[in-house]
């Protein structure tokens, strides 16, 4: 009911889809903070998340990610002094999420928002800087191409007429691609049409 994306796999990469979900829930330590007490519930939906967006990947336990840190709801950072829906830390390897906020992205499918999404892009986006194998080789390489794109004359004047993208998009290039992969899951067709360049290098 939550992910259509599982409901439409084959039953051969429905079983591979749950081996992952398992395999990362045990690779990863769950907290819960304000009260939060980590059911299965969560380790499953947060872990789907993670292995639906590294689904065409080998390694898709993100080595960047060692903790996932959930809060009831909107939370305070003391890392940078400012409240939170959620944030990716990779000093600490830690992912943290709203619950209130993770599940709503989950429940609205579609107006591009989804926390838990953004928040494992800008993990990849890490992984594929600081790891070597051949799965974060080929995403650096395509987060390149990304790059290269995203700053030609052409398309910036393609970016600015559209209003598919949100506003947020232009805070940096990594913002860039977690809103970017945002609206690829969830309005592909509107994204095809509007920034067809931009969706094949994302696809």
């Amino acid at each position: 009911n939550m992910f259509p994306f599982y409901a439409r796999l084959s039953p051969k990469k429905k079983r591979v889809f749950q081996h992952r979900v398992l395999n990362f829930i045990e690779d990863k330590e769950f907290i819960g903070i304000d009260g939060v007490q980590i059911t299965a519930e969560i380790q499953i939906l947060v872990a789907s998340v993670a292995v639906m967006i590294t689904f065409g990947m080998r390694r898709y336990l993100i080595e960047s990610v060692s903790k996932i840190i959930i809060y009831p709801s909107q939370y305070y950072s003391e890392w940078n002094k400012n409240y939170h829906l959620g944030e990716y830390n990779p000093f600490l390897k830690a992912i943290v999420l709203s619950w209130e906020d993770f599940k709503r992205g989950l429940l609205i499918k579609d107006d591009n928002k989804n926390l838990g999404r953004h928040e494992f892009a800008h993990a990849l986006n890490f992984n594929a800087t600081h790891f070597k194998d051949t799965s974060s080789i080929l995403f650096a390489d395509g987060l390149q191409k990304m790059e290269r794109l995203v700053t030609s004359k052409d398309f910036v004047a393609k970016l600015n007429a559209s209003n598919y993208l949100r506003e947020y998009a232009k805070t940096n290039k990594f913002e860039f691609f977690a809103v970017c992969l945002e609206h690829f899951v969830e309005t592909p067709e509107e994204f095809k049409k509007e920034l067809p360049e931009l969706y094949t290098l994302l696809q």
